[in-house]
């Protein structure tokens, strides 16, 4: 109530001084002229109101957005401190890795040594050499000298030398490991003094973007007792209105925000068809190209079996016009041969036997080389018919399980536990938004994501950027209960400062902003990334 008096007096202070420099503008031009009337107040206000009541309302909305954008900074700056954390947390769990991994080695190491020493005992025992020379070998670094391991080698043997390369590889390992520590080391000091830097950072913006806010509504409260007065009405009805208006702006906002997602989405869509059409084209022209292949290769044999049938007919019209000849001649020398006696008869009649076999096994052969040779064609055609075969079933394969991807990309169930971590998240409306909180004295917006999904036995990194990453994409207009939604400054994943969890039907909880409570909403598409993302 002080405070609205404070205001209201000084309302009625800068109007009585508007008054009398008017006064006074009006008698020094003339210092005896006739008095002119006093203009009222309410004159004042009819002259001047319109253009004061514009600029303070603009003043209005631009503090209500340098207050979301304060929200936003110190929203990303508690995003890097989460990363940094995250970092620190994997750099320590790597170098706890790497040193349990260094230890066992160091032990298989010692006991590779243990084994390579009872070699050399063994060879004590049976007084091979005395224990003065076997001294430098049992001591706990007496291999690690490259001229005293190549002289055991050879006093020792090759058993001991399969000792020694054992020993030496379990030693490469320590060595390896022991380096990686050291710089695991490093790495982890490195992550910790990031963290340390981004925890600074991080609450210095939580306490700028307090004493941000409190500047801001204190601005806000003197616009609107200012623009009360002018209006005459009182405060609370100024502030009414304003809320009313701040209202309407965010319904414009949102369904300004929505027409540019299904724009979007149409564009997307305009693509994925214009993408799928060329593809089609594509492959079309690919079929085509095959096919024109394929005609060619058929045209080429048909052309090889022609030129077969015409090498066949030329050797089988040979062969008639040789075995014709052979025949003259045969009868030649028959006629010629008549009138030797009947051995050269009988001669003459083997040789013409042994020459017809002989015919006909070249015959048979010349036969059987056509055959092999129709049939290996035969099988190369149908070889080559298999193999298109396949890999047109292979193509139809491939463009059955692109289409069955496709459309479980769209028709996807809710991940697996997406129920349970929504009835986790529901229980949690009425907690207070904390920065970097995750329990129940309160949460930000990804601890409570985190928990949510935790509480199903997925884990989730406190960060809503990196639990952008954390699963498939999916078109938001595609979206399922339990699925994240996000929300960038720049549009793009680096600029990601809230998440959300879907609740199904326009729906989902949060954790806002600081002053306010986990709640559950309708969706806000001002600033809304076009992918969710469904948690493996």
């Amino acid at each position: 109530m002080a405070k609205t008096v404070k205001h209201q007096r000084r309302i009625v202070i800068l109007t009585a001084c508007a008054v009398t420099a008017s006064l006074l503008s009006l008698g020094g031009s003339n210092a005896y002229a006739e008095p002119t009337p006093s203009p009222s107040t309410d004159q004042i206000v009819m002259q001047n109101g319109p253009a004061q009541i514009a600029d303070m309302e603009v003043q209005l909305a631009n503090l209500r957005t340098q207050r979301e954008q304060a929200f936003i900074k110190a929203q990303q700056a508690t995003e890097d401190y989460q990363i940094a954390v995250d970092d620190l947390e994997a750099a320590k769990k790597n170098l706890s890795n790497t040193q349990e991994a260094t230890v066992k080695a160091r032990e298989g190491a010692e006991a590779a040594r243990k084994e390579l020493m009872q070699v050399v005992t063994a060879v004590y025992r049976d007084n091979s050499v005395s224990l003065a020379t076997l001294a430098p070998y049992l001591e706990e670094n007496g291999l690690d000298n490259v001229q005293r391991r190549q002289v055991f080698q050879e006093r020792f043997g090759s058993q001991a030398q399969q000792k020694l390369q054992k020993y030496q590889a379990s030693q490469a390992v320590v060595r390896v490991l022991e380096k990686q520590a050291n710089t695991e080391v490093a790495n982890r000091e490195k992550a910790a003094a990031e963290v340390n830097k981004q925890r600074k950072l991080a609450q210095a913006a939580a306490k700028n973007v307090d004493s941000e806010v409190k500047r801001l509504a204190e601005e806000r409260e003197d616009l609107i007792a200012r623009l009360a007065a002018i209006r005459q009405r009182s405060i609370e009805e100024e502030r009414r209105h304003q809320e009313q208006l701040e209202r309407e702006a965010d319904e414009r906002a949102e369904k300004q925000a929505q027409a540019r997602l299904r724009e979007q989405e149409e564009k997307n869509r305009q693509a994925a068809e214009a993408k799928a059409k060329r593809d089609a084209e594509i492959e079309a022209a690919r079929k085509r190209d095959e096919e024109k292949r394929q005609q060619a290769a058929r045209e080429e044999q048909a052309r090889k079996d022609r030129e077969a049938k015409a090498a066949e007919e030329r050797a089988r019209q040979e062969q008639e016009k040789a075995q014709r000849d052979r025949s003259e001649a045969q009868r030649r020398r028959a006629a010629e041969a008549k009138a030797k006696a009947d051995r050269e008869k009988r001669a003459a009649e083997e040789r013409r036997r042994a020459e017809a076999q002989r015919e006909k096994e070249q015959q048979e052969a010349a036969d059987r080389r056509a055959a092999e040779r129709r049939e290996r064609e035969r099988k190369e055609a149908e070889r080559r018919a298999r193999e298109e075969a396949e890999r047109k079933r292979a193509r139809e394969e491939s463009e059955r399980e692109s289409q069955k991807e496709a459309d479980s990309n769209a028709s996807a169930p809710a991940a697996s536990g997406a129920q349970g971590a929504i009835r986790w998240a529901r229980s949690k409306i009425g907690i207070p938004y904390v920065w970097g909180g995750d329990d129940d004295s309160g949460y930000d917006c990804s601890g409570l994501t985190q928990g949510a999904w935790g509480s199903q036995g997925v884990r989730l990194p406190h960060s809503s950027r990196r639990q952008y990453n954390s699963g498939r994409k999916i078109p938001i207009d595609a979206a399922k209960p339990g699925d994240l939604l996000f929300w960038s400054y720049s549009g793009g994943a680096s600029g990601i400062y809230h998440v959300a969890i879907y609740t199904g039907g326009g729906r989902m909880v949060e954790a806002p902003v600081p002053g306010e409570n986990v709640h559950e909403t309708s969706v806000r598409y001002r600033r809304i990334m076009p992918y969710a993302v469904r948690v493996n």
